[in-house]
């Protein structure tokens, strides 16, 4: 398990240095947005820790910061459900 988060955690910088370089620019799972800064750039847990998840790769995805912080520690299907609201709210008005 420690080599995995190891593999985890180097994966995780070596994007961050591509994102530097221009190289890379992942996009956010939640808002759709293109991350160009790396401090921008976060690994999410779609189940948190909190809430039982595991730093697994299959646990993992990429989020811009905002998303990150603002989903906290809803799962994320639950966080998708906010932002889906949100987007049909937004088309009401």
């Amino acid at each position: 398990v420690i080599k995995k988060v190891s593999k985890m955690i180097d994966k995780f910088r070596e994007m961050k240095k591509l994102i530097i370089l221009g190289q890379l620019a992942p996009l956010c799972t939640y808002c759709g947005k293109q991350i160009t800064n790396p401090e921008d750039f976060t690994q999410d847990h779609k189940l948190p820790l909190s809430r039982g998840g595991q730093t697994v790769p299959s646990n993992l995805v990429p989020a811009c910061m905002h998303c990150n912080q603002e989903k906290g520690m809803l799962t994320a299907d639950e966080y998708i459900t906010v932002l889906n609201y949100r987007k049909s709210k937004q088309l009401q008005n």
